[in-house]
């Protein structure tokens, strides 16, 4: 056949204790690809291994020539290891120059019938794949549809490339994204190597998506899968089997596999269950006993310490982008590496450290059992840790207790007295629930057994009725008060988002240092603020009021003084659903971000290696709105609506232009009675935008371009004047302006995405529909890639003209959100707020 022309390699990973799945993998490849090189690649080490079984070629990890391959090895689990090194062995195969192609089948795979016909797709294809399902799946059983989807489209279990330019680029740059990113990480949409093959069909052209019935047979399409046998072998769906998947198999085991629910095995047909018997006679035969033994070389470091998966994550997420490290394999590698993952996250007692608070971070029951980790639950969190996690985590006792001297090192956190708050009944009630938690599953859904673990850990180990001892020692040893630093004089977003820190923090009367800052910005400044400073020495806590990009640049125009003090506050915003991860380094100057919305946070945490928490912008509420309509064009018993933009915060993001064509759109032929005011400012940084702009407002009756910046009082004059805001942007960290109008009792007509949602209802304003799209290009800060919002235009047509012709919507709507924003945006609320936290942080009394 001509199929066969083509020198073919087939290979698998394997650590060694999978070696008997690879071996009975490959006797069927003998079988039915009897041309094909047959390679095993161990994902290990070769101790305690004989040679390989003659035709089967043993390929190291580190012989595949990936760089740093430290760092892989004990950044990821063992699952998260065998999948980021597929790449890296295709390329290394591939450089054997007579090989046309290259195959990978997961090691719990076997063939039963011949590999002809994927050959055969190989003379045409540069990409073979297949889909997890053909068909939808219909019941309520798991995985569902959107697991699947979730996981990834395409099984990764098998992938067959032919030697090609396109899939040489494609191994570039899926050997990219796996030396970091290859990790299970559903909330990120990553599941390791697998989600990113999404992507392929859709980047290069000749990709075969495979749906022969008979191909990659599992779990996940069983239920379309029908498994028969006759003298010719096994069928599906009357084609031949060509291979089948016994993914999560545990031998002796009721189910088909350890990650579904949908089947037992006794329930599937005679045929089913008897490639299943047969899979367990030959795993026996290749040595099952024996290799499933076998310990994991990259279990352990150098020095004889077994390394977690808790630690992992954060060697991966901290330590290989802020502590040097040397040659991980070495002992002096393991050292440091313990050293740095058993370094205290701060200088309070009982320390804490990183592997502790990474621990906290993964599991939502503990975040909800100690909300304040780092403060008034930290006691009562490493009573939880010392106890439990050994056993709920696996963590040997060198990272729960360290050894003397080590930098974690401390005495071991003493649990609440058996009588306080029925913690012993409490405790009882925990470690059965625990023991139970396999039981019960089948009968309980995932948010109640959440639900049951906070509460029982919350009453098991309750917090110490004072705060951690160390920290009494914050409040006087410098000043108790804040150190507000940033862009406060600037006329942006980012000046008005430190003001209004000013406001809130000045109407509790809480003790303020204010600095200016302006390297790096250049808005106007022009907003007066009056600069002021302790008497004597910096106050305890700094909040930096500056971009997170900017802070190391702060650090070096600013000088130590204000970094060195107890505690450190970054207040930070971005607008998308990514913290980009090339500021990630900003970490290391702060203790905890502040952030204006949740929208943030849930941007920031997920790579925050410190506590990300919401402290809204305070917006002034005025006690009476003083239109001025004359003095900005706007005639009596028109309904006036306003629209702005600062061009230096990309004009794509704030999407003016959409502001205007919608209104254009709305009221196109209609004058009389409606009015648009379009602000814009730092119009000259973005010119096509501008000239864009200019050309529409030209074209369109009614429609007023106001160019540059106005003072804070004209601004204040220009919104109350006033009908309605309008803002059709694609994201939002927070919105200032469009809490800045419902303040004064304005209709905002906004899109319903990003982080004007945690003020903006249904009932206070008119949310804009949308749809999540990615970025198709580079828009500033924001990569091609990332996904925002573009709104429903005809969606937002008809609210405009909803707002024009319903004077009574327009008052009652006005009216809800001036309450709204009293309630939950006035200076005093947010700054009580803002107050408890610093209290908290200080050990200050009430009285501070």
């Amino acid at each position: 056949m001509a199929a066969a022309t083509t020198p073919t390699c087939v290979f698998t990973i394997v650590s060694k204790n999978y070696l008997h799945y690879a071996l009975n993998l490959m006797e069927s490849v003998a079988q039915h690809l009897p041309a094909a090189q047959r390679v095993v690649v161990l994902c290990d080490s070769t101790e305690g291994l004989e040679s390989p079984p003659a035709g089967i070629e043993f390929l190291g990890i580190e012989d595949l020539g990936i760089a740093q391959v430290d760092r892989m090895l004990f950044q990821y689990t063992i699952l998260e290891l065998n999948t980021a090194i597929k790449p890296f062995a295709f390329r290394k195969l591939f450089e054997r120059e007579a090989l046309g192609s290259v195959i990978y089948f997961d090691p719990d795979i076997q063939l039963f019938s011949s590999g002809a016909p994927l050959l055969a797709r190989l003379q045409q294809a540069d990409v073979v794949l297949t889909p997890h399902l053909g068909a939808p799946l219909d019941d309520d059983r798991h995985p569902s549809d959107l697991s699947i989807l979730q996981s990834g489209t395409y099984n990764l279990g098998f992938l067959a490339l032919r030697r090609s330019a396109d899939a040489r680029t494609l191994l570039d740059w899926w050997s990219e994204k796996l030396r970091r990113d290859c990790v299970v990480d559903i909330p990120r949409g990553l599941f390791t190597d697998q989600k990113w093959m999404d992507l392929v069909p859709g980047f290069f052209e000749r990709v075969c998506i495979e749906r022969h019935p008979g191909w990659n047979v599992a779990y996940w399409n069983l239920q379309h899968r029908a498994v028969t046998q006759d003298g010719e072998g096994f069928k599906v769906n009357g084609e031949p089997l060509f291979f089948f998947h016994f993914s999560g198999y545990s031998i002796g085991s009721r189910a088909i596999s350890k990650h579904q629910d949908r089947f037992e095995l006794a329930q599937c047909s005679a045929a089913t269950q008897q490639l299943f018997a047969q899979y367990v006679e030959r795993l026996d035969r290749f040595g099952r006993s024996r290799y499933a033994a076998m310990p994991y070389a990259f279990a352990r470091l150098a020095n004889g310490i077994s390394l977690p998966d808790v630690a992992r994550k954060v060697l991966r997420l901290e330590l290989l982008d802020q502590v040097p490290l040397p040659d991980l394999r070495t002992p002096a590698g393991a050292e440091a590496l313990c050293t740095a993952l058993l370094a205290p996250v701060d200088g309070l007692q009982p320390p804490l450290s990183r592997v502790a608070l990474q621990l906290h971070r993964d599991r939502a029951d503990l975040q909800s059992a100690f909300p304040d980790v780092r403060g008034a639950h930290r006691q009562a969190y490493l009573s939880w840790f010392a106890e439990r996690a050994p056993i709920e985590a696996g963590l040997p006792d060198a990272w729960v207790q360290p050894a003397p001297g080590s930098p974690a090192a401390a005495p071991r956190p003493v649990a609440p007295a058996p009588g306080r708050q029925g913690a012993t009944l409490f405790r009882t009630a925990y470690r059965l629930a625990w023991q139970s938690r396999n039981l019960l599953r089948p009968f309980t859904t995932p948010a109640l057994r959440h639900k049951v673990r906070s509460y029982l850990v919350g009453r098991a180990f309750p917090p110490a009725a004072t705060a951690p001892a160390a920290a009494a020692g914050v409040a006087t040893a410098v000043p108790a008060g804040l150190n507000l630093i940033g862009y406060v004089k600037a006329e942006s977003g980012v000046g008005e988002s430190a003001r209004a820190t000013l406001r809130a923090l000045r109407a509790v009367d809480f003790p303020l240092a204010v600095r200016d800052f302006q390297a790096g910005n250049v808005s106007r400044m022009g907003e007066q603020v009056e600069e002021t400073a302790p008497a004597d020495q910096p106050f305890a806590a700094s909040l930096f009021h500056i971009n997170a990009d900017q802070l190391p640049l702060a650090r070096t125009v600013i000088g130590e003084a204000l970094f060195q003090v107890p505690r450190r506050i970054g207040y930070w915003a971005w607008e998308l659903e990514n913290f980009p991860a090339e500021w990630c380094n900003a970490f290391a100057h702060v203790d905890e971000v502040w952030v204006p919305s949740t929208f943030c946070q849930q941007a920031i945490a997920q790579r925050a290696p410190v506590p990300v928490l919401v402290m809204p912008h305070a917006i002034e509420i005025p006690a009476q709105v003083r239109p001025e309509r004359a003095r900005f064009g706007l005639r009596e018993g028109s309904v006036a609506f306003l629209a702005m933009a600062d061009l230096l915060s990309s004009a794509a993001r704030k999407n003016p232009l959409g502001a205007l064509e919608v209104y254009v759109k709305a009221f196109e032929g209609r004058q009389d009675d409606v009015q648009l005011v379009l602000k814009v400012s730092n119009g000259e940084r973005d010119p096509a935008a501008m000239a864009a702009l200019r050309a529409l407002a030209a074209r369109a009756p009614g429609v007023q371009l106001i160019e540059g910046y106005l003072d804070r009082p004209s601004l204040n004059g220009l919104i109350e004047s006033v009908d309605c805001f309008v803002s059709l942007h694609r994201s939002e960290g927070f919105g200032l302006v469009l809490a800045e109008a419902m303040a004064r009792g304005k209709v905002v007509l906004a899109t319903a995405w990003s982080g004007n949602m945690d003020f903006m209802t249904a009932e206070n304003s008119l949310p804009v529909r949308y749809e999540l799209v990615p970025l198709q290009q580079d828009e500033g800060p924001y990569r091609r890639g990332e996904r925002w919002a573009e709104p429903d235009l005809d969606d937002a047509a008809a609210k405009l003209r909803q707002v024009a012709e319903d004077a009574a919507l327009r008052q009652r709507l006005g009216a809800q959100a001036r309450v709204d924003c009293e309630r939950q945006l006035a200076p005093a609320v947010v700054g009580r707020r803002m107050q408890q936290r610093l209290q908290l942080l200080l050990n200050l009394g009430e009285g501070a």
